[in-house]
Parts: structure tokens; sequence; C-alpha cells
């Protein structure tokens, strides 16, 4: 067992895209002490904690893995905000997990005995001395987390030392999106049982695409007069496609209410520029939806076929992958149960004994 100190529960729980209107304040550093006064020592270097928005339960990627070692009697700390680059010179940790180009955590390579960093976005900048300063940090730690196979061949081809990049995705709670009510998300949101819904879980930011995904709506509404479309998620850019004929924009949703619009989802839509891992798009597939997807190397290396690939700007390639699925059962059977079998690989328990591994692995180096 562990005590917390100084670490409020969230007062909620939602989907990893979607934001509440309000959020606790970040805690400065928080702590998690487990064990005796010799047991190991993991600090997790984050921007800030817990991770916002809150996640649906166990997919929190910062915490889930450090609570696992503490269930193993280690002592574990949560460095952020300000007194996390102090307490990394002040204080002795046997593993560092630095999470995100937030400076501490960047640092913790050269500060910390062994050290673990995950960048979360494989995008280097432009200017080629920040680009050679970021990749030499990055091989001043132990062991480089790689979100995908994709990410990983990205960092080889920058400079990053192969046999410090580990492929070790995000964990996705597989049996908490197994069990959802679509009827009750349907009955909520005046949604008849009888129609398609397609739905897109996403905040509303350029880089996700929102109107390319209206606009491949209104294509399929052409063909398919009363199908409807669901936007969870927060809306943070101008733009009109949470509107429309249609269209049902429900804002940010605790977790079980968006467990329960997958489960009723014909249809899950993404149409991101850029994509590192995309929890959503996993969680859909627990949920045994079929997928359309932008055609990223991200998703290719992740995931192969078994889903729709379109080109991230293209409405009409999107609604036409929209309309296969629905007029096309066995060809989503057939994806429903690829990805099924694919998303069991992301699994949460599965994830996080390959943290423990990678931990433990650190200290008999």
């Amino acid at each position: 067992m562990f005590t917390e100190k100084r670490v409020s529960n969230p007062t909620g729980l939602c989907n990893s895209e979607s934001v509440p209107e309000k959020l606790p304040r970040p805690l400065e550093n928080a702590q998690i002490v487990a064990g005796t006064d010799t047991a190991r020592r993991l600090a997790v270097v984050v921007r800030r904690f817990p991770l916002q928005p809150p996640t649906p339960p166990g997919e929190d990627y910062f915490a889930e893995p450090a609570r696992m070692m503490a269930g193993d009697g280690w002592q574990i700390e949560f460095l952020s905000g300000r007194p996390a680059l102090t307490s990394l010179i002040r204080r002795r940790y046997d593993v560092v997990h630095g999470h995100s180009h937030f400076r501490p955590a960047l640092l913790a390579g050269i500060l910390a005995r062994r050290a673990v960093f995950t960048s979360h976005s494989y995008d280097f900048p432009q200017e080629n001395w920040k680009r050679q300063v970021l990749v030499w940090l990055m091989n001043r730690f132990d062991r480089v987390v790689a979100l995908s196979p994709h990410e990983r061949e990205v960092y080889l081809a920058a400079g990053v030392s192969e046999p410090k990049i580990v492929v070790l995705p995000l964990a996705v709670n597989v049996s908490f999106f197994t069990a959802g009510n679509g009827a009750r998300f349907r009955s909520r949101w005046n949604i008849r049982g009888d129609v398609p819904l397609i739905l897109f879980v996403a905040n509303l930011r350029p880089i996700k695409n929102p109107d390319i995904v209206a606009r491949a709506f209104r294509y399929v509404r052409r063909s398919l007069p009363d199908a409807r479309l669901a936007i969870v998620g927060q809306n943070f850019m101008a733009t009109t496609a949470v509107h429309g004929d249609g269209v049902v924009f429900t804002d940010w949703l605790p977790a079980e209410a968006l467990r329960d619009a997958l489960a009723t989802a014909d249809v899950a839509v993404n149409s991101s520029r850029h994509e590192s891992f995309s929890l959503s798009t996993f969680e859909a597939m627990a949920a045994s939806r079929p997928v359309c997807l932008p055609d990223l190397p991200s998703f290719r290396s992740l995931i192969g076929d078994t889903v729709l690939y379109h080109t991230p700007t293209d409405a009409e390639g999107l609604a036409g992958n929209i309309l296969r699925y629905l007029r096309e059962p066995e060809l989503r059977r057939a994806h429903v149960e690829g990805n099924r079998k694919l998303v069991a690989r992301f699994d949460l328990p599965n994830v996080l004994e390959q943290y423990r591994s990678l931990y433990r692995s650190l200290l008999e180096d």
C-alpha cells in the first residue's frame, strides 16, 4: 500500500482529448511515498500533475506506471512546476522519467543517475541548432521511449542512439471501454436508435482538422440524410464544425459518457494533421468501432491495414470511407475483429508490465 501527499483526486473523469470547463490548479510538487527509507526511488518529471484533463481510469500515462512501482515498494515523487529542477539537483533518485519538452524533464538525462525520456511528440525544431541541442539532450538519457515504430525511425534519422530507443505505447483500459451503454447516450442527445451515428472525439484545434470532418459529414448526408455527427471535446478555435444540420456538439464528457458514445457509434473518425499515438483512436477500437483515420505514418506503423485511410485534408475521401463502413458490413466486421486483437497489445496490464521491466532494467545496466 502507499499513501499520497499533496495529490488531490480529480473531480471527475473524462476522455483524454476533452477538457472540463474548470480544472484543478496544477500542483507544484507531489509525492507518492511507499516502502522504507532504503526503497528504490523513482521521480516522474512533468509540466503539471495530475494530468489534465483527467483521463479514463488507468490511462494517466504519467501516474499509472509510477503507482505500479509504488505497489512494488518503490518511493515515488512527481516533480512539476518550478521546484522540479531544484529537486533533481538536490535529491538522489534511482530512476527519473521525464515527460515532454519541459525544461527540467529534458535536463533529467544530465542530472539523474538513470533516466528515461518520453517526448509525446516526435516533431523536431525547424532551426538546425535547436534540433541538434534536442538530439544531444535525448542522447544523455539511458532510454528514450517512442510511442510507435515510426517514431523510432524518426529518432534514428535525427541521430538518437539506437540502443537507447524503446517502443512503448500508451496504455488503453480495454475492459473499461467494452462496457458502454449506447442507448443511454442516444437518449441523452435525442438521437434515434435507427440512424447512423458518426463520432469525432477531439479538442477542436487547427491540427485536428475539424472543418474537414464537418465537410465530410455534409457529403455523407447527401447519401444518408438521417445520419448524425457527434463531436466530443471542447472548441478551442473559431470553427463552424460544431453547427449544422445533424451535428450534436456535446462539449467535454465524463469518461462514462464517452464510453456510452463509443458503444453506439457506427463509425469513429479522425482527420488530424499529426498524431503521435491518439488514445481516442484505440479507445474506439476497444469499444469495437470501425475507425476512419488520416494516412499518417504513425498510424500505419501501429495499425496496418485494418482501418480505412484518407489524406488528412480530403473531406470527400473521408466521406467515402465512412459510407464504405456503413454499407459494407463484412469489411466492418473484419476490421473490428482485427483491431480488437491489436488493441489487446496496448491493454493496461500489458503496458504497465513493460514499464516495470523498463525501470528495473535500468538498475541492472
